[in-house]
């Protein structure tokens, strides 16, 4: 099945086989996240990071920035503010496995520390656990509690397994975490969380040698999953990381960020783009470019589910392409354009200023697809669509407004048209049609039916571009007829000699569909501009 067309808020048309003859709507269905929460979140995200604003034309890019301690604590503050426990214990991991070295320590005692840290870390996130068996104490590091538990008489043995620096009491540890495993009472280790974080602290506590390396702990639990002692869980995201971190720094981050990713139907990609980003803000770290993008680009769609598009942008900005970021970023724009409204496009820019062009090529497209033709207009006028916007002003705005005899609306949209926004280029001969009729009505407007040099200029310009327009729409055509009539009735009140008479004017009116009626009213009445 190929990907055809990524819609609104997810929404895709898949068709079978390069023979594109049954497609097929399909929609990613996205978990649920309170928006209060992500602003907060992407407040202090921001706040931390990098911003590199090139040509006025692109949108900025956003990088990871460079004070990782500070990001983590922001982190740990608004997640713990929205009692979200689960990412606060992820962030505190985070923070101690990725802190650099800042205190002139030896790798050594750098590494042996962080040893002690995520022991006390296992230890909280097990804080909560209720401890039923010997094995239950031990691997949650709650030894020290058996003292005062009514089981105490029933497990003897903790005598000399209490957690202590005393060798003798570690090697009597380690032998009888050795019968354990001869009675393979290790295979009740299952794939879930808190057992993993018991087989590890039970490694880290006991197995080695005081305070080493984390990356020797975790080197000998996967030695011992490979050996077939218990089964480490395929996805798990705090498991993942500590794995990165501490031992396989050249096994691709990519494994540890889709670790954060649900398997199910609703996806939920918020965890995995902001562990990436706490992740990088620590050193140079690298993940694949094509799964970087398509996180990014899949967690931006999740957000504009919510209608937080400023968000979506923020993170669209990420993408280091130039290319691909602005084609993500109006993409984005456009697939939403009919959720823009005043508020939203104010906030479009609340984090990252991307050019105003891009804003309203989005809004032009809302306005097409209301039929509003004046407002389109416009907002292909903002937006430098040159050749879009001179399409609709010469098929429908600038006729229409001569049909109307309203030359307010003819000149407002003639002066946008013309701005110097506008590039140095040839106009279409209808356009120059129009616009010379505007300006020709605005002097006549100013100093009254006089004949002057300018007046009878634009009179024979006017003149012979009608006789050179062909193949002109009803309504271009009704245009024109009005046109040439007020360019029959201008010559004769100002005095000017007729563009043609006699058997010729005869052909012309035909041409043109001015009627004979028209003709032999011709000094009576007539549009506002005479």
């Amino acid at each position: 099945m190929a990907f055809v067309h990524r819609g609104e808020s997810g929404k895709m048309v898949l068709a079978d086989g390069p023979e594109v003859d049954a497609i097929m709507v399909a929609a990613n269905e996205f978990e649920q996240l309170p928006v209060d929460f992500l602003e907060d979140v992407f407040e202090v995200t921001a706040k931390n990071a990098l911003t590199e604003s090139g040509d006025e034309k692109q949108a900025p890019l956003v990088k990871a920035g460079d004070n990782f301690a500070a990001l983590c604590q922001d982190y740990i503050t608004v997640h713990a503010r929205y009692d979200r426990a689960a990412e606060v214990g992820l962030w505190n991991l985070a923070e101690l496995l990725f802190k650099p070295n800042d205190m002139d320590q030896s790798l050594y005692d750098w590494d042996r520390e962080r040893s002690y840290q995520l022991d006390l870390w296992l230890c909280k996130m097990l804080e909560f656990e209720q401890p039923v068996t010997l094995w239950d104490y031990v691997t949650q590091g709650k030894v020290d509690m058996l003292v005062e538990s009514p089981e105490f008489s029933r497990f003897t043995v903790v005598l000399f397994l209490q957690l202590s620096n005393d060798i003798v009491v570690r090697k009597k540890a380690q032998k009888q975490i050795a019968h354990w495993r001869e009675r393979q009472q290790l295979e009740l280790i299952e794939e879930n969380e808190l057992k993993v974080y018991m087989a590890l602290g039970l490694q880290v506590r006991y197995l080695g040698a005081e305070l080493e390396p984390i990356s020797e702990s975790v080197q000998r639990l996967l030695k011992d999953s490979e050996d077939g002692h218990f089964t480490l869980p395929s996805k798990e995201v705090a498991w993942e990381l500590i794995r990165f971190g501490c031992h396989e720094q050249n096994r691709a981050l990519d494994v540890t960020v889709r670790a954060t990713i649900p398997s199910r139907r609703v996806s939920n990609y918020y965890l995995g783009w902001h562990l990436w980003t706490v992740v990088r803000t620590s050193g140079d770290w690298r993940m694949k470019r094509s799964y970087e993008d398509e996180l990014t680009v899949d967690y931006a769609e999740q957000l504009a589910s919510y209608g937080a598009l400023h968000l979506a942008v923020f993170v669209l900005c990420h993408i280091t392409d130039s290319a691909s970021r602005e084609s993500a970023v109006r993409s984005l724009l456009e697939r939403n354009a009919m959720r823009l409204n005043e508020r939203i496009v104010g906030r479009l820019c609340r984090y990252v200023n991307i050019p105003s062009t891009w804003i309203h090529s989005a809004l032009a497209l809302q306005a097409k697809q209301k039929g509003r033709s004046a407002s389109y207009f416009e907002h292909l006028v903002h937006a430098e669509e040159w050749i879009d916007a001179e399409h609709v002003y010469t098929e429908k705005l600038a006729p229409m407004a001569i049909e109307l005899d309203d030359y307010n609306a003819l000149r407002r949209f003639t002066s946008l048209l013309l701005s110097n926004k506008t590039p140095q280029k040839a106009h279409i001969p209808v356009t120059s049609l129009y616009s010379e009729y505007c300006r020709l009505y605005e002097l006549i407007s100013s100093h009254g039916a006089a004949r002057t040099p300018e007046v009878e200029q634009l009179c024979d310009s006017i003149d012979a571009r009608l006789d050179n327009e062909e193949q002109l729409s009803p309504l271009q055509s009704s245009a024109r007829s009005m046109i040439g009539l007020t360019m029959m009735r201008l010559r004769r009140r100002i005095g000017a000699q007729p563009w043609v008479d006699g058997g010729e004017l005869g052909k012309r009116c035909y041409r043109l569909g001015i009627s004979i009626i028209d003709m032999a009213m011709c000094d009576r009445g007539g549009p506002s501009i005479l």
